[in-house]
């Protein structure tokens, strides 16, 4: 069970990290220009009413476990850059990879290549200062999964059981450098 949560998490992650924003209140490209990093910390996956008491401790104990391990500190690594014109940029000292972002009203929309396969997500972003919170919802993560290739499913650790995902909300916290 605790091996499941994990690589939902993981996949949850991914996903996500591929994603990166879209406004809400206003936000314009113009706020998305420059440099972020993630604020580890700040992520959080809230499960809904599909989950059973011990899916939820086993996230709070994966979750705890996440947090010090070489996996976040990767994470805190990252560095997302979004310039003008819809490139996205995605790295650390070790790797990068570029993509595309576009915004559009509440939405933000990302495209990158994983595992030479073109993946799209959309997530919803606040913006106060220097601080963007992007979220996710369990159905988009569900529509993103159906659309995804079995070979990426299957490296994710991905299983079929889609309805867990509904009611999920994932969110994490980007810092502008």
């Amino acid at each position: 069970m605790l091996i499941k949560v994990k690589k939902t998490i993981a996949a949850v992650a991914a996903l996500s990290l591929l994603l990166v924003i879209s406004g809400c209140g206003g936000v314009s490209e113009n706020d998305l220009i420059g440099d972020w990093s993630i604020d580890v910390s700040s992520i959080d996956i809230e499960f809904g009413d599909n989950a059973s008491s011990e899916e939820q401790l086993a996230l709070m104990i994966v979750k705890a476990n996440f947090e010090s391990s070489s996996k976040s500190k990767e994470l805190e690594s990252m560095s997302f850059t979004f310039e003008k014109g819809g490139k996205l940029s995605i790295g650390t000292d070790d790797y990068s990879f570029d993509g595309k972002w576009k915004l559009r009203d509440e939405n933000l929309t990302v495209s990158v290549e994983f595992l030479d396969t073109p993946l799209e997500i959309t997530t919803q972003i606040e913006m106060d200062g220097h601080l963007m919170t992007a979220a996710i919802t369990g159905e988009e993560i569900i529509r993103r999964i159906r659309s995804t290739k079995e070979d990426i499913k299957d490296f994710m650790g991905l299983d079929s059981d889609y309805d867990k995902y509904k009611g999920l909300t994932f969110s994490v916290n980007f810092a502008r450098k």
